[in-house]
């Protein structure tokens, strides 16, 4: 190893690191000491110099300025928010937040009801400017860190210090037929694949890898644990693998920053032309609110089915914002509005391998007809005491709302002159013959 210096850093301190290639891990000190000296030779071949590197890993964890979905896959030698977060430059007015509980950092140090970090969580990160946390910790035994899922949306934690494709790291998991796994950019829905006289399950979307320090979000039907496989082998493969298939696609033609939205939701969608799936190669789904894009997608080809989908991932700040769609065909170069609007709601997931949501452009002159689209949204929706019902009409007209219950029993019918638009009807949870009802869906 050769150290350079400038003869003002005559006996300053020297940190050493050191990277283990066939282990994928970086060591965040040495144990021994060394100050710079000019032409100085420390070791010789026949008794070189041992360095110790006592054992923990450092991490360099990115914030990028705004919402960030981070893990951690290092033990924390002190879990704190203070501590295991204290390397930061820039905490003033960032905010942690987990599945529960969240924090802010003010007057110098962390406030709030999160008061410490685990490694089977995951959290998002609000960055007032971007910033690198320098993680030092010892590393994790996936066989000895399994991680609780329960039904429903779990934010999942620490992925482990080497890429996992989405099937091998989720292999654990009691999956059913249209769960999620989401990362903050992509997702995957656990899907029947038939080949042939074999059927048997996958994931399948725009998500192909689970990787370090992400974090990720999983809607399960079924409880269950999380337990990571061991690294595959030979690991610098798999790595290589991973980054290679990033590359792949092409640009896109609308890009968003998702660091800038706090909430996500995901839509597998289709463009249907005579009833077909008429979705090609070439073509790129955007989403938008008013001229802002808010997420967009190419379509990927699905094996199993012969076809291509759109796997989209929509952002937004607030729920109840009216989204349109544009269709982009790389071969023509053609922007095409699409037909139909939807309001955002945050986790919302809409669409199946298998029924994707149909999208559809105006009628042409071949004389091919549309439905008009209606956007139609519920929040909240479970309700206690009274739920907004939000539509959207292309032209003035009288529409009848009806409210069922969970069982399908019709328990309200509503007349309503609606406007060309936006429009919001209050329910007060009373059913048509006054009577209160009790919370649900």
């Amino acid at each position: 190893l050769t150290i350079f210096g400038d003869p003002d850093d005559l006996l300053d301190p020297i940190r050493l690191e050191v990277w283990d290639a066939s282990e994928c891990q970086r060591y965040g000190f040495v144990q021994e000491n060394f100050t710079f000296q000019p032409d100085n030779v420390i070791g010789t071949p026949n008794i070189p110099q041992v360095i110790h590197t006592g054992g923990l890993l450092l991490r360099e964890v990115p914030f990028n300025y705004g919402w960030n979905w981070i893990s951690f896959n290092l033990a924390f030698p002190n879990s704190s928010l203070d501590s295991a977060l204290a390397t930061l430059h820039h905490p003033d007015n960032d905010l942690i937040r987990s599945q529960g509980p969240f924090s802010l950092y003010s007057g110098g140090s962390w406030v709030g009801a999160l008061t410490n970090l685990n490694n089977t969580s995951m959290y998002i990160y609000r960055a007032d400017q971007s910033d690198t946390l320098r993680m030092l910790g010892t590393p994790l035994d996936p066989a000895l860190t399994p991680i609780p899922l329960l039904s429903g949306w779990n934010w999942i934690g620490y992925v482990p210090n080497y890429s996992l494709p989405i099937d091998d790291a989720l292999a654990s998991v009691p999956a059913q037929p249209g769960d999620i796994i989401k990362s903050q950019v992509a997702f995957a829905q656990y899907s029947e694949v038939v080949d042939g006289p074999s059927t048997y399950y996958r994931w399948i979307g725009n998500l192909k890898y689970m990787t370090p320090p992400n974090g990720y979000q999983i809607k399960l039907g079924n409880a269950g644990t999380l337990t990571y496989p061991p690294p595959p082998a030979p690991l610098t493969e798999t790595i290589a693998q991973a980054r290679d298939e990033s590359e792949i696609s092409r640009l896109n033609y609308w890009t968003v920053d998702p660091t800038q939205f706090e909430y996500s939701s995901t839509l597998i969608g289709m463009l249907r032309a005579n009833g077909q799936n008429a979705t090609t190669d070439d073509m790129e789904l955007g989403v938008f609110v008013g001229n802002q894009v808010r997420g967009s997608a190419q379509a990927i080809y699905i094996q199993p089915l012969d076809a291509y989908l759109f796997f989209l991932t929509m952002y937004a700040n607030i729920a109840g914002e009216l989204l349109t769609f544009k269709l982009y065909n790389d071969s023509t170069q053609q922007i095409q509005n699409l037909v139909q609007t939807m309001f955002f709601s945050p986790n919302q997931h809409q669409g199946s391998i298998e029924n994707p949501v149909p999208f559809d452009l105006p009628s042409s002159s071949t004389g091919e007809e549309t439905s008009p689209a209606i956007a139609f949204d519920a929040s909240p929706n479970p309700f206690s005491s009274e739920t907004a019902l939000r539509f959207f009409l292309p032209k003035s007209d009288e529409v009848t709302l009806t409210i069922a219950d969970a069982r399908g029993r019709e328990i309200l019918r509503r007349e309503v002159s609606a406007q060309s638009g936006s429009n919001t009807v209050i329910w007060n949870g009373r059913s048509g013959s006054g009577e209160w009802l009790s919370s649900g869906v």
